[in-house]
């Protein structure tokens, strides 16, 4: 009722009140404070998110509950991210958190990565020191930077059962990575004298 904002997602439109919207969202505050036509028009086009994520997040602003579960978190995480809903960035983040497992770490270490979530990836690489010899053979740790290769592998925390494994496991990474990745020879050099532990 007395709905005064159009937010257009594929061929649906969801209506919905400004004050909500820029009361929750830092990207809404902003829209409304600027001169874009869609300010004047009362109705804006989201690509990115998906209707139905974008429907759980507004239900969500509206009753202030939200139903996170395995199967829609990632995307609600990346959805409010976009949004600037920063209350729900922190939800998201604590349920990824205590999500962490073997079976999970590596889709939640590339949402944190992208999203640039310091507080999970710092948890992310306590899980990886404690669990390096699981980690080591997914694919996941094959895309790490040089820096995340190098924090894990200088680390005192570092679990593993015999240092050949860490060896094996760089090398492994050193065949695959796009060389795009390590730039310099400096960073070569930086790298290979870190292997010498």
């Amino acid at each position: 009722m007395f709905c005064d904002f159009t937010v257009k997602i594929d061929d649906e439109s969801i209506k919905c009140h400004r004050l909500i919207l820029a009361g929750c969202s830092e990207f809404f505050q902003a829209l409304f404070r600027s001169r874009l036509r869609e300010v004047t028009d009362n109705s804006v086009v989201l690509h990115d998110i998906p209707s139905e994520v974008f429907k759980t997040i507004l239900n969500t602003l509206y009753s202030g509950e939200i139903d996170l579960t395995s199967e829609n978190s990632i995307e609600i995480w990346r959805a409010v991210n976009m949004l600037q809903i920063m209350f729900l960035v922190e939800l998201c983040e604590s349920f990824a958190i205590d999500a962490i497992a073997i079976e999970t770490w590596g889709n939640i270490y590339e949402t944190a990565a992208q999203l640039s979530s310091k507080r999970c990836l710092d948890q992310l690489h306590i899980f990886m020191l404690k669990n390096f010899e699981e980690i080591r053979h997914s694919p996941t740790f094959l895309t790490m930077s040089v820096n995340e290769v190098k924090d894990l592998i200088k680390s005192q925390d570092l679990v593993v059962s015999k240092e050949d494994d860490v060896l094996e496991s760089v090398l492994k990474w050193v065949a695959y990575v796009p060389k795009i990745m390590i730039n310099s020879l400096e960073q070569w050099r930086v790298f290979a004298i870190t292997l010498q532990r």
